[in-house]
Formats: structure tokens, sequence, C-alpha cells
């Protein structure tokens, strides 16, 4: 016949074999007669008081986290955090200075929330939607004159003898009078023109990138060279990167990873995946001084 748990656990007594010594029935899972009774209840006032004693020496100096575990503590965390800024106000939870960013930023969420899905019309109405509307249209159209854009390269090639692309397209005068990168060789193109054939017509050459050598680069790429009698092309330049050795005869790209490659894997193969997509070719990595 089965039995369950009289604390109204819904568990079922499992019958052991020291069950068969007791003189009275099981009515308990272990541990589970105790449940939501007080020390008092369980072992008497007296007992009680030096249990209580007993464990706050035991807890003195412990975290949550070491009494209870990680998942317990949370919830304790929790608990506590309710209890006690129950009924306060923001001011007195945070301080003056953060519950103003907080109910600033609670505002705004509760603003877009109310705003998602509507029309400039239906939030603002019809008079002051035109005016946003006419606003964000003269933001979006930049004047992109020729003219102007040739002068201010001959400004900087004039104040600046050597500058490199990054140096030009990084330029404050130039991102806030022609945009970034990609809007000044979007209008480039719509005109037939490019950068390079630009300064080229000026009688200017941007800064060539000069590439990084490791240690041991030259010595490894040379014992591949005199192993397998092949000829590299040193710091082969394709697609805006290096690469460190280059056999064009079979098309194998050769790269020489140091220590620091360790940390820029993802980097590697997205520089990989680039270079093999303009040429097509296999990638053979020699690991430098690390597995």
């Amino acid at each position: 016949m089965k039995r369950y748990c009289e604390c109204g656990c819904g568990g079922e007594i499992v019958w052991k074999e020291h069950h068969n010594y007791r003189k009275t029935l099981v009515l308990y899972i272990h541990g589970h007669s105790s449940r939501g009774k007080t020390l008092e209840e369980r072992f008497g006032i007296e007992k009680a008081k030096t249990l209580r004693k007993k464990l706050k020496i035991y807890k003195k100096g412990k975290t949550f986290e070491e009494q209870y575990g990680t998942e317990k503590a949370k919830n304790i965390k929790e608990k506590l955090k309710k209890t006690r800024n129950k009924g306060k106000t923001y001011e007195e939870i945070f301080g003056t200075e953060t519950a103003k960013k907080m109910k600033e930023k609670i505002s705004k969420n509760n603003n877009n929330k109310k705003r998602k899905g509507k029309t400039y019309e239906e939030i603002f109405g019809i008079e002051k939607a035109k005016i946003l509307k006419q606003k964000l249209s003269i933001r979006k159209i930049k004047l992109f004159n020729i003219q102007d854009f040739e002068v201010s390269l001959i400004e900087m090639f004039n104040n600046q003898k050597q500058i490199s692309k990054n140096d030009f397209f990084n330029n404050k005068n130039i991102k806030n009078r022609f945009g970034h990168f990609h809007t000044i060789n979007k209008k480039l193109k719509e005109n037939n023109l490019t950068l390079d054939s630009m300064i080229k017509q000026l009688g200017f050459n941007f800064k060539k990138r000069i590439p990084k050598f490791g240690n041991n680069e030259t010595k490894i790429l040379d014992e591949i060279e005199l192993e397998k009698g092949i000829k590299l092309e040193r710091q082969y330049f394709i697609g805006g990167k290096f690469i460190d050795g280059y056999d064009s005869l079979n098309n194998i790209a050769y790269e020489v990873d140091e220590k620091y490659h360790k940390i820029s894997r993802i980097q590697d193969i997205i520089r990989e995946n680039i270079i093999k997509e303009k040429i097509d070719c296999d990638f053979i990595r020699i690991k430098d001084g690390w597995k």
C-alpha cells in the first residue's frame, strides 16, 4: 500500500529496511516533518536560542552565495530589495541626480512606445509634421560640388605633403563638408570619377601603407622557398590587404602567424575570405612560436 507524505508535498514515502525497526508509522519523507516550522516549535525555546547563536557565528563574514549557493542567493537578494525599497521614491533609493536620469529614460521609453507605428502627422499634427519633414530632407541632401572637392584636396596636400587615404577620409573638415568615404565614393562614381584618378590629375600621390614584418617571417618564408623550389612575392598587396608570401604560379598564399594572432583569429578569417574572393587562392598558415 502506497503512503504519501503528510506535509502536503504529494511525495511518495519509499519504504526502507530501517523502517521495520520503527514502532510508529512513517508519516513524512526525511526532512519534511519540520517544514514550515520555526526552531522554537521544533526544538523548544532554550535549544532554539543556542542554535541561533551558532548559526550567527557560522554565517559571520560569509556572502549569500557562500551560504546558500548562487540561485538561492539571487532570490533572497531580490526579495530583500523589494522589501527595503517598498514605498520609497527614486530620490530616496538612488539620490537626486541618478533619479532624474532614470526618470528621463523611463519617460523616453514610454514616449517611444506610444509613438511606435504612428506617422509624423499623428504625433505632431499636420503643420509641425511639414516643418520636420523639410528639415529632415535638408539634412539628407548634402550638396557635393566637385570643384570644391578639388580645392579641398589641393589645400590638404599643400599643408601636409604626405597623406594616406585614411588620413584624408578621417579629416573632420572633409567629413563635415562632403560626408564619409562611402558617400564621397558614391558621388564621384555618379560623375564617372575616382579619388585615385583625381589625385593623379592634380599631380599628387597618397602615402603608401608600410607593411609590418614578423620577427621570424623572412627566415620561415626563405625555408619554404628552398624546400618547395618556389619563389614567393613578399608582402603581396591585394584587396587592400598584404599577404606575407604569395606563390603566383600555384596560387597559394602563405601567412606567418605570430603569438598575437591567438587573439585576432576572427579578424584573420575575415581577412582571409576577402583575399580569397579577390584571387581564389589556397591559404597556408604557419604558427610561429605557438600552437
